[in-house]
């Protein structure tokens, strides 16, 4: 199949996956979602295991560790932000996203910043500033980076962006100058989500209602099956996609999602105001393809 369908249907997808987050965050605490959405990402893999590999070195097993608590804790932040925000607002928001990515380039890995990507980033967090200002009626930078649903998303970014690092470090070890040999993208995901999965269960034990919030996940499972199924689909998409298309243009494709967002957030959850989010996901868009081309 045609490499851009493939990206294409990725974003609607994920904008899917989005979509049964929200729904299943609104019925339920955040962290009972996650433990049951968590289960079934890992069981829905299980049926791709036979050419998983275990023969990895010590350093990576150690990668793996401190990746699992890193995506824990960013996925924790990414649905309450979902939780406690319109998805047709959600949706524009991540393309922020791009901007911790290119940071953490530019920091860790001397990436150079050019002309074009400093008018796209301009791009983005004007689009950002105004649809926010817009929405909320809140003028100053100060009170929009104080609601509660903004810091979160901006956590959430924040550590996906240096999860990047670690992606690039595991696929690519030899760009980096590491002695270690390279993982494939289905072990990462398997093992990474298998973490989560036990970082979850040792938090919820830990400082929230133990297993009364583990039975309580699974009461409302559907949502959970269907935003796991929603989330492997679309990586498996993406990462077909990017086998015959660039990786710049497929992370432009993928934020197609957002605007995807838009509609579902109008006809599934009667968002208000979708036209103006509408147009600021598209001037983001455009912000990120100056980052990526």
């Amino acid at each position: 199949m045609n490499g851009y369908i493939l990206l294409i249907l990725a974003a609607l997808v994920f904008a899917l996956y989005d979509v049964f987050v929200k729904r299943g965050t609104n019925r339920e605490k955040t962290i009972q979602f996650i433990i049951s959405a968590q289960f079934f990402v890992v069981i829905t893999l299980l049926p791709f295991i036979k050419n998983l590999s275990f023969n990895y070195p010590l350093q990576i097993w150690i990668i793996l560790v401190i990746y699992g608590i890193l995506a824990t804790t960013g996925y924790y932040f990414f649905m309450k932000t979902i939780q406690e925000t319109e998805l047709s607002e959600f949706g524009p928001i991540t393309s922020i996203q791009p901007l911790f990515v290119l940071l953490v380039g530019v920091l860790i890995f001397s990436e150079h910043l050019d002309v074009k990507q400093t008018f796209g980033a301009i791009l983005i967090l004007g689009s950002f500033y105004f649809m926010e200002s817009f929405i909320h009626h809140q003028f100053k930078l100060n009170q929009i980076l104080k609601n509660p649903n903004i810091k979160h998303f901006l956590i959430a970014a924040a550590i996906f962006a240096i999860l990047y690092g670690f992606d690039k470090a595991l696929l690519f070890p030899s760009s980096l100058g590491l002695s270690i040999p390279p993982m494939n993208s289905f072990d990462i995901l398997f093992f990474t989500r298998v973490a989560m999965l036990i970082n979850m269960i040792i938090l919820v034990l830990w400082k929230f209602n133990g297993w009364q919030d583990i039975k309580a996940g699974f009461k409302d499972w559907k949502d959970s099956l269907f935003a796991a199924v929603c989330l492997n689909a679309g990586l498996f998409l993406y990462f077909e996609g990017i086998k015959v298309i660039e990786i710049a243009i497929a992370g432009l494709i993928l934020r197609v999602s957002s605007l995807f967002d838009v509609f579902f957030g109008h006809e599934m959850f009667h968002d208000h105001k979708v036209l103006e989010k509408a147009i600021f996901a598209a001037i983001m868009i455009a912000g990120i393809a100056l980052l990526l081309l």
